[in-house]
């Protein structure tokens, strides 16, 4: 099922043998575009400690009635793990620590398991050299909010990200186009995306303005089925045809 970041706030963590915290955001990668961790707050149990929880540790599904995630760890494990830095990028040593405390995958290095999704199967794990100041995944929180950029200028914010619950794939960001009076809400894939830039706080997408402004309207009441997901990429492909064919006259 394709869910919002946003909703997934404040959902309860629940280790073997009692609450961990609150999810407070959500740390992805831009090259596979997928959720890699969610940001544990520990509040007061462990004086506001934030910690990385990978969905490999799921050892359930989620309950989404209670808004829990039921994982396959100890509170003391989760006292014991490293921490992060509140609204501070993770540099990849720190997430190979985190990932080699728990014995979780490294999903940036290949295997032979490649084809199935990282965040699921474990795998022997091979360490690559890294730099300390190298950072490979981002906050959903420090995204959204950022600038989109068309091929022909501005043209809203990044709203939200939604997610496919059984992959933990970004199917979609939410883009709010109240730059253009009175705006609305539209759907665009990571595959349209061409760069994120951090120093810019902004979005840079292969697609024109007037295809974003156009495109088909979005609010969390809609279902996404296969229906409404193959309308959309049909809009998408339509309009790249049709500039191909403008510029070939």
């Amino acid at each position: 099922m394709i869910r919002s970041v946003k909703d997934l706030i404040d959902y309860k963590i629940r280790a073997k043998d009692g609450d961990i915290g609150k999810v407070s955001e959500f740390y992805f990668d831009d090259e596979r575009w997928t959720i890699r961790y969610l940001v544990a707050d520990t509040g007061n149990w462990l004086s506001e400690k934030h910690v990385l929880i990978s969905p490999a540790a799921f050892y359930d599904k989620p309950d989404w009635n209670k808004k829990e995630f039921p994982v396959i760890l100890t509170k003391k494990m989760v006292e014991d793990s490293p921490s992060i830095e509140k609204d501070k990028p993770v540099s990849r040593i720190k997430e190979q620590r985190i990932l080699e405390y728990y014995d979780w995958p490294i999903y940036w290095y290949p295997t032979l398991f490649s084809t199935v999704s990282p965040t699921i199967i474990p795998v022997k794990k091979v360490i690559p050299d890294t730099k300390e100041e190298e950072t490979c995944i981002r906050s959903t929180k420090e995204v959204i909010g950022y600038s989109i950029h068309a091929k022909d200028g501005d043209i809203g914010h990044l709203h939200d990200f939604l997610i496919d619950d059984r992959n933990w794939k970004i199917k979609y960001i939410i883009v709010d186009t109240r730059i253009f009076l009175p705006g609305k809400k539209i759907l665009i894939p990571p595959n349209w995306i061409k760069e994120v830039s951090w120093i810019k706080n902004s979005v840079y997408v292969d697609l024109m303005r007037e295809t974003i402004k156009n495109a088909p309207h979005y609010d969390y009441s809609i279902t996404i089925d296969r229906k409404y997901e193959r309308r959309l990429d049909d809009y998408y492909k339509k309009s790249k045809n049709m500039k191909k064919e403008k510029v070939s006259v």
